[in-house]
């Protein structure tokens, strides 16, 4: 059956969305995402969102703002003017003098000003170093604190249960720094890598920096320069090229917080004053260089891959003009890194298709797939800045990239140990964000290079590359043109002060027989790099390409054990609390499959399977028994349950989703093959899919764990929890609102597996009365609700719930009066709270009922019973010398969960926030297991009859 399509915006919508977004921006709007969803309302604020990032869609807000303030001189929004091409003074120049003055304090606007003021004066380097001044007065240098000594023969542990603490209380102060860094070190085992010392890394990257390559290919002559490359910088360029909150430092120590607080009119002044210059100042050409490694076992200097981390001013600059020069220069499409698409995707997907092509219509191919040596780091400057004029960049351009690595410097840390500044003489900066393009740049132009009549024939369609960054496949239909292919790339690169590395290259052959219908791997063809032989793939033998497994016959077969299980012990090892490994689990683990699962080739026996092994995790980290609920595990929290995803069911459907994305993308490829490869690939899914019904969207699988889970006997009290999502959210947040021991027993009463005779007996038929003497069955429900054991402890249950309740009104200026006692014509009455402001009154009960109970209706009739008394209403009112009397009520269940009815009107009246429902379903919680906890120490027996 063809798959659903997704609504495409088409030209015109696109228009008029930009339209909107630019009137909404002149006029000041904020909250633009939610004023589009108005306008365009059949769009999802999350469609909308995705559009707007855009490159070309935000090029053409820009013009349309450009349009509208140029007929508006009025408008609030500063915008840049067109070149005067009758004056000879600088567009840039005359943009900055026509700015209006701001007056900002803070930001010492009037100095900013002075400095313009002084532009046609004052030559370039002086305007610099007065901007290098105004930048260290508005973001001061913090003095770094000074680290007290400590003796290390002091401090060593000597006993196993001193290592154990201090690696406990290392791990728990990473989590508070940063939950997802501290859980990627346990996985990835970071923090066990021994980073080579200062003496070996310091020289070793210092010669590869500092390698100079002059050499360059041949410079051509550009179709069209794109002066618009290097034109004055709005503000709406610079509000959308913001760094994340939380992005690491420069040497400058100046933050991305910092940033995003500096006005937009003080940063759009700085940045065009840097184009005028047309070079950074003097504190912003320093930066940083960190080293990630690559592996676990990464031990030697080249294991590392170089960060260089420059100030976060210059990485929005850069991010502006990354951002220019994506949506001006189009660079080849067989190039997919780095490109507003799913370039693995496409990639891997292509890949697969041609290997399966050849294989299945027995044609002859043969590819390479060849590996650069330390690309990034290598690529000669020369060969960017011809790049960059053979693309028809502006010479402004080109001349502030070119001293910007010319002037630049940077400083190596590594573990303990920072060098003096270096230069660096060739390569880019990983971490800048204007790398990326300038490297694409450079690969654009050898895709450009590779003989157009070489290549891989799929029906009349032709194909020799395909590239991710400087992963580069090439193909052919003979040795002959694989072997020129590979010799034009290679030639290319070494102009570009790059080499390829012949010990990492490799060649697949596909030797066909059209008339014996068979296909066999090729092993005696050879291909060589600068007279060495590249390795051959055999058939029995695989590559990873993007993370992906090949043979020579397609993709291979996944396994996600080989992730998952050393991950599972890795998070069962690590010092963590049950809530913390869980968090790391649905956060950290299993995401790290989806990739592949989605990409590759895996089985449902293997997916079943490693849900098996993550359940007998989860399992033995809550200590839950053996017969809890499969579903209670892989429920969504909201619905119940532990929010532990199945593979098994979103392995097919992430699957379906890559393929649903890749319609209309034929990557090259004729209709029909593409046709064919992806009606195969979506029966395949969509078979895996079905379990009575086809489940096409994740909201399907997630009904359909909810609906398993509320049919078993310990999740029907569970049915309501859909309807307050925010009650859960100390499941699903690693929360340290609990010890390890009160989750551990939260999560057991949350599903009711606390041991009792019902649950215990369960399939054998023995007496399953209370032991404590009364006539009912010992169930839980029973034990925490009923039992006369634990009436102390449920009133306790109640009473803290009331308590906090309390805390909460009299903080916000209410006041409060507990259990008073009130008159009326239908007897007595003792509500929990009533609380008074100014002439308004409120009166809350609680209660925490069964799970039997319907909670909206428990909400109801606690209410009515109060409300519908009107003289009781009366006596309060009068009592309390108020007109407007208002009865709620605070119902939850002994499992947490609350009535939807009753949290809506608590947090209506600002009784309480949406985060505070998680903490009483949690006081909830923990009176159920201290009740039953009380049941389980008290011997008292009551006598049958005695009352």
């Amino acid at each position: 059956m063809p798959l659903p399509t997704r609504a495409r915006w088409t030209d015109e919508e696109t228009t008029m969305l930009a339209r909107e977004e630019a009137r909404l921006t002149l006029a000041g709007e904020r909250f633009i995402n939610q004023a589009l969803n108005r306008i365009f309302h059949p769009r999802t604020i999350e469609a909308i969102k995705g559009h707007r990032r855009g490159s070309a869609y935000k090029t053409r807000v820009l013009q349309f703002i450009n349009e509208m303030t140029s007929t508006d001189p009025t408008s609030a929004v500063t915008t840049p003017p067109q070149a005067d091409h009758n004056n000879n003074e600088d567009p840039i120049q005359l943009f900055l003098r026509s700015l209006p003055r701001i007056k900002d304090n803070n930001y010492q606007a009037q100095l900013l000003q002075d400095i313009i003021d002084h532009l046609t004066t004052s030559p370039r380097e002086e305007t610099l170093q007065q901007l290098t001044t105004y930048l260290r007065q508005i973001y001061p240098t913090k003095n770094p604190k000074k680290k007290k000594k400590t003796n290390n023969n002091q401090d060593q542990p000597r006993t196993r249960r001193k290592l154990r603490r201090q690696a406990y209380a290392l791990t728990q102060l990473q989590w508070l720094k940063n939950r997802r860094r501290c859980v990627a070190n346990i996985l990835d085992g970071t923090n066990e890598v021994n980073q080579p010392a200062q003496n070996v890394m310091e020289p070793y990257w210092k010669e590869v920096m500092s390698h100079d390559s002059s050499s360059s290919p041949e410079a051509e002559d550009p179709p069209n320069i794109h002066s618009g490359l290097w034109a004055p910088i709005s503000e709406v360029e610079i509000k959308d090229a913001f760094l994340p909150t939380g992005t690491a430092k420069g040497p400058d120590e100046i933050s991305s917080r910092q940033l995003r607080a500096t006005p937009l009119g003080i940063l759009q002044r700085i940045f065009n004053i840097i184009l005028l210059c047309r070079r950074l100042p003097r504190d912003l050409r320093v930066a940083r260089t960190v080293f990630l490694p690559k592996s676990k076992d990464a031990h030697e200097p080249g294991d590392f891959r170089p960060i260089t981390i420059p100030s976060v001013l210059t990485r929005c600059l850069h991010r502006v003009l990354a951002s220019r020069l994506s949506s001006t220069i189009t660079i080849d499409d067989r190039q997919r890194a780095f490109r507003n698409t799913d370039g693995c995707r496409d990639n891997i997907f292509l890949l697969d298709v041609i290997l399966k092509y050849h294989n299945k219509m027995f044609k002859d191919v043969y590819m390479a797939s060849l590996d650069v040596q330390r690309a990034f780091d290598s690529v000669s400057h020369v060969a960017i800045a011809t790049t960059m004029r053979t693309l028809g960049c502006p010479e402004e351009f080109i001349e502030y990239v070119n001293t910007t690595y010319n002037e630049g410097t940077t400083t190596l840390e590594g573990a303990g140990w920072k060098s003096k500044p270096i230069r660096p003489r060739s390569g880019v900066k990983q971490g800048d964000p204007l790398s990326p393009m300038l490297f694409n740049m450079v690969m654009h132009q050898l895709l450009k290079k590779l003989p157009p009549q070489i290549g891989c024939r799929i029906g009349d369609t032709c194909i020799n590359a395909a590239a991710f960054a400087d992963d580069l496949f090439l193909f052919a239909t003979t040795p002959k043109g694989l072997q020129e292919l590979i010799n034009t790339a290679a030639k290319y690169l070494k102009n570009c002060g790059m080499n390829l590395n012949p010990g990492k290259c490799l060649t697949i052959g596909i030797k066909a027989n059209g008339k014996l219908k068979k296909t066999a791997v090729d092993i005696n063809t050879k291909f060589y790099v600068d007279g060495r032989v590249l390795r051959t793939l055999e058939r029995d033998q695989e590559i990873k390409y993007l993370g992906v497994r090949f043979s020579a016959q397609g993709r291979r077969k996944f396994k996600p054990h080989e992730v998952i299980g050393p991950g599972l012990e890795s998070l069962t090892k690590a010092p963590l609390k049950p809530q913390q490994r869980l968090f790391a689990l649905r956060t950290g683990l299993i995401p790290r499959v989806y990739y592949h699962l989605a990409l590759g080739d895996v089985t449902i026996s293997a997916l079943k399977g490693i849900d098996v092994q993550i359940r007998h995790a989860v399992r033995k980290w809550l200590n839950l028994p053996h017969d809890v609920p499969t579903a209670y595990f892989h429920a969504d929290v909201k619905d119940g349950g532990l929010g532990v995803p199945s593979l098994r069911w979103l392995a097919p459907l992430h699957r379906l989703n890559r393929l649903q994305s890749l319609l209309g993308r034929r990557l090259q490829l004729p209709e029909e093959p593409m046709n064919i490869y992806i009606r195969e690939e979506t029966n395949k899914c969509q078979r895996r899919l079905t379990d009575g019904t086809l489940m096409k969207t994740l909201d399907d699988v997630k009904k359909r764990w909810a609906k398993l889970l509320h049919a078993t006997v310990d999740g029907q009290g569970l049915r309501e929890s859909n309807k307050t999502p925010q009650q859960h959210q100390w499941i699903s947040d690693g929360t340290r609102l609990l010890t390890g021991r009160d989750f551990l027993t939260c999560v057991k009463a949350r599903i009711g597996a606390l041991p009792t005779k019902s649950r215990t007996s369960r399939g054998r038929y023995v007496d399953r009365r209370c032991r404590a003497g009364c006539t009912a069955q010992e169930t839980l429900n029973h034990v925490v609700q009923q039992c006369h054991r634990t009436h102390g402890m449920r009133v306790r249950r109640h009473d803290a719930i009331v308590a906090y309740i309390s805390r909460n009104m009299k903080r916000q200026g209410y006041t409060v009066s507990e259990e008073p006692t009130f008159s009326s014509e239908e007897g007595t009455r003792k509500p929990d709270l009533v609380a008074t402001m100014g002439r308004t009154t409120i009166v809350v009960d609680a209660q925490v009922v069964s799970e039997q109970t319907d909670l909206n209706m428990a909400h109801k009739r606690k209410v009515e019973y109060y409300s519908k008394n009107t003289s009781l209403l009366r006596n309060i009112g009068r009592r309390e010398q108020s007109t407007d009397v208002q009865v709620l009520s605070a119902t939850l269940s002994w499992r947490g969960i609350w009535s939807s009815k009753s949290a809506e009107d608590l947090i209506r009246l600002g009784l309480l926030q949406k985060k505070e429902l998680k903490i009483l379903s949690t006081r909830a919680l923990i009176g159920t297991i201290a009740a039953f906890n009380m049941f389980s120490r008290v011997t008292t027996v009551r006598r049958v009859g005695v009352g």
